[in-house]
């Protein structure tokens, strides 16, 4: 009897400590679950920053006008750059021209031909070279029938203003009416000629 008594009095015991054990796991997978909800809850929340940060980046750096203006002015300082060059250095700053003329049954190179494109439209670009010296002394940048002529007028008259000042007052430079403005920086004029749809820009070296 007092056998059964203690059989039954450690099995209680036993039932007791597992439950307790039980519990206390239970509390501390309750415990850590709560944590990794709000682990994820913060997670979410600096992942939501981020993108809002990303987006507010993204929509400073692509400001299509900020971008157009650049672009604008780079390629008229990149041919202005091109006077007194070489061919060889006016060709690593442009490539390989489309074609070339040579003086007549000579090894002189007189002009490079490329087709650039400007803000959309199609440019005929011709670099010029003096027979002496070798060296680009004339650049000719001429979009033939824009399909925007004011848009792509006033971009360029924007730019050149922007990068050397004030123009000179406008002409009417032949009986078809074509117009002129020019600017100049301390070496170089840029004389911009436009009429109808066709528009021109000439680069070359200030007289002394």
């Amino acid at each position: 009897m007092n056998r059964k008594k203690f059989l039954v009095i450690g099995l209680m015991s036993l039932m007791a400590l597992v439950g307790c054990n039980t519990a206390s796991e239970t509390a501390s997978n309750g415990a850590k679950v709560a944590s990794a909800e709000e682990n994820q809850d913060t997670l979410e929340v600096d992942n939501e920053k981020a993108k809002t940060l990303g987006t507010d980046v993204a929509q400073e750096v692509v400001d299509p006008a900020v971008e157009m203006k650049k672009a604008a002015e780079t390629q008229i300082k990149t041919l202005a750059s091109l006077i007194g060059k070489s061919s060889t250095e006016a060709r690593k700053i442009l490539g390989e021209p489309s074609s070339s003329k040579n003086l007549e049954d000579t090894d002189v190179l007189l002009v490079d031909y490329y087709r650039l494109e400007y803000l959309g439209e199609i440019a005929k670009v011709e670099v010029i070279y003096n027979d002496d010296k070798q060296q680009v002394n004339f650049v000719s940048f001429t979009i033939l029938k824009a399909d925007h002529i004011d848009t792509t007028k006033e971009n360029l008259i924007t730019t050149l203003t922007d990068l050397y000042g004030e123009s000179s007052i406008e002409r009417i430079v032949d009986k078809k009416g074509k117009r002129n403005l020019n600017w100049t920086d301390d070496t170089l004029v840029y004389d911009l000629k436009y009429f109808e749809s066709n528009i021109s820009l000439d680069i070359y070296e200030a007289d002394e």
